[in-house]
């Protein structure tokens, strides 16, 4: 029987008596392989993980009866989803949001020596926000928060030359 790679083989009863005994009857790659087949993968993931052709140890390992093929099936072919046609940002609207994403780095970046473990928690408003509006207040209520530990003139100088 020619081995293919997209088989998918498992140990037989004899392969796992095999593994346990470590009886010395197969070579150390082929015990490799057999280590490796484990009834899900095909050939072909397996051969990637042991590094060296797979074919002559899986023909050794089924003369001996030590696995057996599990599926002699081809794979389905994977379906392409049909192609989605959602709105593309427009190239203003993408360097605005290219541009939000710099500003929210550059508040945690400003912010984690103040609020260390917990800049996270803190920042979970400014992430979540979505329209301007949101933005603008989530800033405010992190300028806020800050100026309840520094003072309003040393929270506001760290939010200065941020815009979203």
């Amino acid at each position: 029987m020619a081995i293919q790679l997209n088989q998918i083989y498992q140990k037989s009863a004899a392969g796992r008596e095999e593994i346990q005994r470590r009886s010395g009857a197969i070579d150390a790659r082929t015990r490799s392989a057999l280590i490796l087949i484990n009834g899900k993968d095909p050939l072909a993931a397996v051969e990637r993980q042991l590094g060296h052709s797979i074919v002559p140890p899986v023909q050794s390992l089924l003369d001996l009866g030590l696995v057996e093929v599990v599926s002699r099936r081809e794979p389905a072919p994977v379906q392409a989803d049909p192609p989605q046609t959602p709105s593309q940002p427009s190239p203003d609207e993408g360097a605005k949001q290219g541009h939000w994403e710099a500003v929210k780095r550059q508040i945690a970046v400003r912010l984690a020596p103040h609020f260390g473990p917990d800049l996270m928690t803190v920042l979970a408003p400014l992430m979540a926000a979505q329209s301007d509006t949101d933005k603008q207040a989530a800033m405010q209520a992190l300028q806020a928060k800050l100026a309840l530990y520094l003072g309003r003139k040393a929270a506001a100088k760290i939010f200065e030359d941020l815009n979203p």
